[in-house]
C-alpha cells in the first residue's frame, strides 16, 4: 500500500480520475472493439455464406451436367458394345454358312475331277470339266468377302 499512498502524495486525487478515465476508456475501446468484431464477422460471415450458397448451386448444375454427359457417354459406350456384338454374331453367321457352303463344293469336287481324270481327252469332258470348275470358283468366290484370309 505504501506504494499507491506515495502515487497519490506525488500526484494527488487527480491520480484516481485519470486511472478512471483511462479504465473506462480501455472497456470503452475493448467494447467497441468487440462489437466491431462482431458486425465485421457477421458481414463476412453473411458474404461467405452467399458465396457458399452460389458456389453449392453452381456445383449442383455442374455436377448435373457432368452427370448427364456421363450418362450419354455410357450410353452410348453401351450401343457401341451391342453393336459390336450384334455385328460380330452376324459376321460369325455368314462365316460358318460361307464355310459350309464352300464345304460342300470342295465335297463334290473329289467325285467330278477323279471321274474326269482317267478320262482320254475329249473336247466334250473338257467342257463338262470346265463348266464344273467355273461353279466351283464362282462359288467359292461369292463366299470370298466373308473370309479374312482372301481380303
Amino acid at each position: 500500500m505504501s506504494a499507491e499512498l506515495s502515487i497519490i502524495k506525488s500526484y494527488g486525487p487527480w491520480v484516481f480520475v485519470a486511472l478512471l478515465i483511462i479504465g473506462l476508456a480501455a472497456y470503452g475501446i475493448r467494447s467497441l472493439i468487440s462489437v466491431g468484431m462482431n458486425w465485421l464477422s457477421k458481414i463476412i460471415g453473411r458474404r461467405l455464406e452467399e458465396t457458399a450458397e452460389h458456389y453449392r448451386h453452381q456445383l449442383g448444375k455442374d455436377l448435373e451436367a457432368y452427370k448427364s454427359d456421363l450418362s450419354r457417354a455410357l450410353n452410348r459406350q453401351n450401343i457401341k458394345a451391342e453393336v459390336r456384338r450384334a455385328v460380330a454374331e452376324k459376321l460369325l453367321d455368314r462365316r460358318l454358312e460361307a464355310l459350309h457352303e464352300v464345304h460342300l463344293e470342295i465335297y463334290k469336287h473329289p467325285s467330278w475331277v477323279n471321274a474326269v481324270v482317267g478320262q482320254p481327252y475329249s473336247a466334250e469332258v473338257h467342257s463338262a470339266f470346265s463348266k464344273r470348275m467355273d461353279e466351283f470358283s464362282s462359288a467359292i468366290d461369292r463366299k470370298r468377302s466373308i473370309f479374312d484370309v482372301w481380303q
